[in-house]
């Protein structure tokens, strides 16, 4: 390529001359020259003449081809190689020695168009070297992959994941998240920090996958088997479920049980135990448990609700605790079992 520019200058200076004309030795680069800008294509390795004598080698050669905006530089000191800015500084292209990363734009470039590679997966945005500090995405942005296979998609103070049947998988180091988390149809709490689960549980065959957590009250209600206090007796549950295992306790202090006869039973249980009958312990104040009991202890029926109570004697055998109707009772129990 050659470009002869009929008029003298002085290297450095601004080209306010003539129309400039300028020949590509690629016919496809041919130079388009319409009023104050020239355009086209110029080549590092490219020699260029003023009035016959070749300044290809003459470092900071600078002529602006558009006395308002547009300059061309060749053979820069800290670049070596061409470079292509505007006089405001805001577009500078350049080649040379970082030709293998292809030209380098600096500054604010703006388009209204798509910028797509040359081929599908054939570009990268940066390198193993040289990789862009931020990516900034409007409300509502898709980041897509393999044409919907898996997509990233954005709403107000949300992420949504879609695609992927097989699931996700996040390996190579902790996750951590300030907030909370959900799983299946949850909704993740808006306080503190943790995992939310469904509330009704979405149970899994899998073994080794924790598919419930539940922390709750219940209103646990004393009965008798023949009668029931005169006024009911109620008191506040506590249990904790884990996937299908449940924990509970139960508190009843000071008491009336005035009225109640027969043995001693707690309604309202939040879950009934399955396959195995669960055993817990139990303690109590001012019931009738026998001269001879060693051990009092709490059980629940499988497919019930219901907690009953029974201590051992001498002999092995079970005895019932029944009740010795008055004030000032207490009877406390735990438990835990699988639903």
């Amino acid at each position: 390529m050659a470009i002869t520019i009929p008029n003298s200058i002085v290297a450095g200076t601004k080209i306010e001359a003539a129309p400039v004309n300028a020949n590509f030795a690629e016919t496809a680069n041919a130079v388009d020259k319409r009023g104050d800008t020239l355009t086209g294509n110029l080549n590092a390795n490219a020699g260029i003449t003023v009035d016959g004598v070749d300044v290809s080698t003459i470092p900071n050669l600078a002529g602006i081809f558009n006395p308002l905006f547009a300059q061309i530089i060749i053979g820069s000191a800290d670049t070596n190689g061409i470079r292509l800015d505007l006089e405001s500084g805001t577009l500078a292209v350049r080649e040379g020695d970082d030709s293998a990363y292809g030209p380098l734009i600096t500054g604010l470039l703006t388009t209204s168009g798509n910028h797509v590679p040359a081929s599908n997966d054939g570009g990268a945005l940066g390198t193993s070297s040289l990789g862009w500090s931020d990516l900034f995405l409007a409300t509502g942005a898709v980041v897509n992959f393999a044409n919907g296979d898996v997509t990233i998609s954005h709403s107000t103070n949300t992420l949504t994941f879609g695609g992927a049947t097989s699931g996700y998988i996040f390996t190579d180091g902790p996750m951590n998240t300030a907030t909370t988390i959900s799983v299946g149809a949850a909704t993740p709490a808006a306080t503190g920090a943790g995992i939310t689960f469904p509330a009704s549980q979405s149970a899994s065959s899998d073994a080794n996958t924790l598919d419930d957590y539940e922390e709750g009250t219940f209103t646990a209600t004393l009965r008798g088997s023949t009668t029931d206090p005169t006024t009911p007796v109620t008191t506040t549950g506590y249990y904790t479920k884990i996937g299908r295992q449940v924990s509970l306790v139960i508190a009843f202090q000071n008491i009336n049980t005035t009225g109640a006869a027969g043995n001693v039973s707690v309604t309202g249980m939040p879950f009934a135990p399955a396959n195995v009958q669960p055993v817990g312990s139990a303690s109590c104040q001012a019931f009738t448990t026998g001269t001879s009991i060693r051990n009092l202890a709490c059980t629940i029926i499988t497919g019930s609700t219901t907690l009953s109570f029974y201590g051992t004697v001498n002999n092995g055998s079970l005895v019932d605790l029944a009740h010795s109707a008055g004030a000032a009772r207490f009877l406390f129990a735990s438990i835990t079992y699988f639903v």
